[in-house]
């Protein structure tokens, strides 16, 4: 006598048990597209539902605490320019979901939101949005070199104070050579000795007399230039 055996599971005990009517939702335009899809997701908040639309594809977003008869007008989800065929939420976000299309595009939002973690409680501070038009698929992250650190760059603040300290009465020494302590070259000309002319020397000393305004002009300058940043850096402008 053959005996039966029975697959032992824990499992073994699971079964389907409609609910009541005040828990169904009424009155949705569920797709008829012939697509190997559930064409519907949950979530802990949310059930989302692949309908019929005109112009494109769209699914309705309703809240599991809410039930009952759906409005008529109650918003959709757009933005497919063709049927819509899977929807999916995101397992680590109960408000972020991804929805699939025949016009072979994948959409789940158009604002990108910024936070600040701590190491306090709340953790998570919500800080702003940025919103556009198209949807946002993906995002890159610039390495800080390639930065423009005056537009893009949320930097640590540290004082800069003390980091530099100029000092004070710096005197610009300038080594000037005198040419004239050199002898002039000496060149034969009909078997005599021909010394600089004149009116050479006389150039010779012009340039030297406008390099002298031209370095004494630059040390004033410069001496004025420490003197401001001196005054920045301690403060008394």
């Amino acid at each position: 006598m053959s005996r039966r055996v029975v697959r032992q599971s824990k499992f073994r005990h699971v079964f389907g048990q409609p609910v009541k009517a005040d828990q169904m939702y009424e009155d949705i335009r569920v797709s008829k597209v012939t697509w190997d899809s559930s064409f519907c997701a949950v979530n802990p908040k949310f059930v989302a539902i692949i309908v019929e639309a005109g112009g494109g594809g769209a699914f309705i977003v309703l809240p599991l605490a809410k039930t009952g008869r759906v409005d008529k007008n109650h918003p959709l989800v757009t933005g497919h320019t063709a049927p819509v065929l899977d929807i999916d939420w995101c397992p680590h976000n109960d408000n972020v979901i991804a929805s699939a299309s025949e016009d072979t595009t994948v959409m789940g939002d158009s604002s990108i939101r910024y936070f600040e973690i701590t190491d306090e409680a709340p953790y998570v501070h919500y800080l702003s949005t940025y919103s556009s038009k198209e949807p946002q698929r993906g995002m890159g992250f610039m390495p800080k070199r390639g930065l423009d650190v005056s537009k893009c760059e949320i930097p640590v603040l540290i004082s800069l104070r003390d980091g530099y300290v100029p000092l004070k009465n710096r005197e610009l020494k300038v080594v000037k050579k005198n040419i004239l302590d050199n002898r002039p070259p000496r060149h034969s000309q009909s078997g005599s000795d021909s010394n600089l002319s004149r009116p050479a020397l006389e150039e010779v000393l012009e340039e030297i007399r406008a390099l002298k305004e031209t370095v004494q002009a630059h040390e004033k300058r410069i001496s004025d230039l420490e003197n401001k940043l001196c005054q920045f850096t301690n403060g008394t402008e």
